[in-house]
This record gives structure tokens, C-alpha cells and sequence, in this order.
């Protein structure tokens, strides 16, 4: 232990001297992301470059979510509004919304203060028009296979595109987002479940009582499931289907997890006699 004690202090110590020599400007930073990373100082953000030059001043509001930059933008927040910001620090888009989602695929969720949702790209360009009603759904509301959800003023879901065109028209009481090209969709809310892809077109039919996304090429679809006084679905027994609907496993298990490379946990529980 005595060789090796001092070894340790050799070898760090320099690390030391260095840090304790310059100036500490910010109370924090964050982590890199597209050449830059948030500094804090009090409650104000800024971003530096590698070089550690100040590329956005520290003047908008700390906000867990205002951390990153992701396809060019960051979002920003100021007096409880968020805006966007690109990598020369330049606001593209003013900050007035109530709220902006994550962006995936160039496109995120954007809310209007007092109400009505749509979706802008990353020049703040309003895609679909900020006039619908807000959705939430597992997995946040965003554009996936080119597409994305949107709920009118009579609760009925359909999806736009990335050019604003409407592809799904309003039909559905609930979906989820799309993945691998299908989305999980329901007529009425306490309805059967079945997929569509992304021309609108079902093609697994809508006869399954609870079903998971797909993944890996397989999706959990289960029979017998009931919804509870929480109205969440649950029991029935769990099967696997690959993308054309077809049967890879019987609907006899009582639940289905951990879909990868095209497998799947399957679990039966014992019960006693």
C-alpha cells in the first residue's frame, strides 16, 4: 500500500494544479452534445464550444429539459416560455410557446399558452397548424416513420405528415406512435386493437382485446384483456405476431416482454390448485 499511495497522488496531482489555477466562471456545466454544452450560473443557462468560448450567452431560464442540442436547435426558456436556439447562438424561433416536445425525425410537438397543439421543424416553420387538441400518449406525442398523431376538437385521432398533408384521417379513439412502419390503433376507446401502416391502410386487423408496438419484427397480442376501474387493461392471455399478423405463438401466456432480435420473453405463472 505505501508504493502505492504515492503513485496515486503523482499522477493526479498535476490534474489538480491546473484546475485550481484558472478561474471558475459557472456554478455547473453540463455534457457536449453537437459541439456544445450548458453552462449554469444561478438559475440562467449559456452554452460553450469546445474551446470554452461563451457561443450562448447565460440568460435564459435553467430548465431540466433545456440541457442539449439536437439537429442544430436547443430549446431555450424565457419568462416560462420556450423558443429555440441554433448553434451560433442566434434565437430561431422566438420564445412564445407554452411548450415544446422533443424533436425526432426534424419535427416536434409545439403548444400554444392557453391551448392548441401542432408540430414545427427545426426553423420553427408551424407544419401542422397549431390548432388542435392536446394528446398525450405512452412514449410522448412525435413524429416516427415520417408521421405524427393529432387529435381534433371530437377526440378522434388521425396523423399528418412531414409535409403537413393529412395521411390518416380522424377515426380513431386511441393509437400509439408508429414503429417499424405500423401503428397500434382502436376505433373506440374500449374497441378491439390492430395496426396500420403508414399509407393509413390496416393491416393486421382490428380483433386483439390489448397488443404491444412492434419490435425487432414481433408484437405482443393478447385476448381476454379487460379494463379496469383506473381504465387500464389488463389480464387475458399474451401471443406473438411478426408484422403480416401471422401467428409466431400461440395466445396462451400470461405476459410477453423484452422484445430483441426478433425474440421475446414469454411468462406463465403457476397457480395453485
Amino acid at each position: 500500500m505505501k508504493k502505492v499511495l504515492p503513485f496515486f497522488l503523482l499522477c493526479f496531482s498535476p490534474f489538480f494544479s491546473s484546475a485550481q489555477a484558472g478561474t471558475f466562471k459557472y456554478d455547473r456545466t453540463g455534457s457536449f452534445s453537437e459541439g456544445l454544452a450548458p453552462v449554469y450560473i444561478g438559475n440562467k443557462l449559456g452554452y460553450i464550444d469546445t474551446t470554452g468560448r461563451e457561443v450562448i450567452p447565460v440568460i435564459y431560464d435553467d430548465d431540466y429539459r433545456a440541457d442539449r442540442f439536437r439537429y442544430g436547435v436547443a430549446l431555450v426558456k424565457m419568462n416560462n416560455l420556450y423558443g429555440l436556439v441554433d448553434r451560433t447562438g442566434k434565437l430561431v424561433v422566438p420564445c412564445a410557446y407554452s411548450f415544446i416536445d422533443d424533436f425526432n425525425e426534424g419535427m416536434a410537438a409545439a403548444y400554444k399558452p392557453g391551448g392548441g397543439m401542432g408540430y414545427i421543424n427545426t426553423k420553427g416553420d408551424a407544419v401542422v397548424p397549431l390548432q388542435y387538441k392536446i394528446l398525450t400518449m405512452l412514449g410522448g406525442v412525435k413524429c416516427v416513420n415520417g408521421l405524427m398523431p393529432v387529435q381534433e376538437s371530437g377526440n378522434k385521432i388521425g396523423f399528418f405528415n412531414k409535409a403537413g398533408k393529412q395521411i390518416v384521417p380522424f377515426m380513431y379513439a386511441s393509437v400509439s406512435n408508429f414503429s417499424e412502419g405500423l401503428a397500434l390503433v382502436r376505433r373506440l376507446w374500449d374497441g378491439k386493437a390492430g395496426f396500420i401502416n403508414t399509407a393509413g391502410l390496416t393491416v393486421i386487423a382490428e380483433k386483439y382485446d390489448n397488443a404491444t408496438s412492434f419490435y425487432d419484427g414481433i408484437a405482443g397480442v393478447n385476448m381476454g384483456a379487460s379494463m379496469n376501474q383506473y381504465y387500464q387493461l389488463s389480464g387475458g392471455k399474451w401471443g406473438l405476431i411478426d408484422t403480416k399478423g401471422k401467428a409466431i405463438t400461440p395466445i396462451i401466456y400470461d405476459n410477453v416482454e423484452n422484445f430483441k432480435h426478433g425474440l421475446a420473453v414469454v411468462v406463465t405463472r403457476n397457480h395453485p390448485n
